[in-house]
């Protein structure tokens, strides 16, 4: 493919202008024309494979490290709701999370009650299905709120 020459112009005003904060260690911004040094940091590995601040030796991405080892930014919770699956509770368990004695007896009565309701034919396939997921969804905000600080809400995304 061979290039125009409207092309060529913008390739090499891109490349002046990584060649100027390449060369000043600096940034231009276009809007308000200030003048901002780039930061750089020199790393390394380590030994053990890890990425280190070559003046301060410590790992490079600490902070980062720290703040994901908190409280993560997305659960997900998978839940089963049918006459051979495991408890709530149980399978609660084995992703992780914890959830109150509470709400987990009443969570596994309504899926009891969901269930026999449906076995006997009062409750349609569609009905049963919007059922268990109106309880999914109650089950999942709980646990994310459960996780949430007091200044973050938790936003439920399918």
């Amino acid at each position: 493919m061979k290039l125009t020459k409207k092309q060529l112009k913008e390739i090499s005003k891109v490349e002046k202008k990584v060649s100027d904060v390449c060369d000043n260690n600096h940034i231009v911004d276009e809007l308000t024309g200030i003048t901002y040094p780039v930061k750089t940091t020199q790393v390394t590995l380590n030994d053990n494979g890890v990425i280190v601040n070559k003046e301060t030796g410590k790992p490079h991405f600490e902070e980062l490290l720290k703040n994901s080892l908190r409280k993560p930014n997305q659960l997900e919770i998978t839940l089963s709701f049918g006459y051979d699956s495991p408890s709530l509770k149980n399978q609660i368990k084995q992703q992780g999370f914890t959830v109150d004695k509470k709400i987990i007896k009443k969570s596994e009565y309504i899926k009891n009650q969901i269930l026999f309701l449906d076995s006997i034919g009062i409750l349609k396939q569609k009905q049963t299905y919007k059922a268990f997921e109106r309880l999914n969804d109650f089950l999942s905000q709980h646990i994310a709120d459960s996780y949430c600080d007091e200044t973050k809400t938790a936003i439920r995304v399918k």
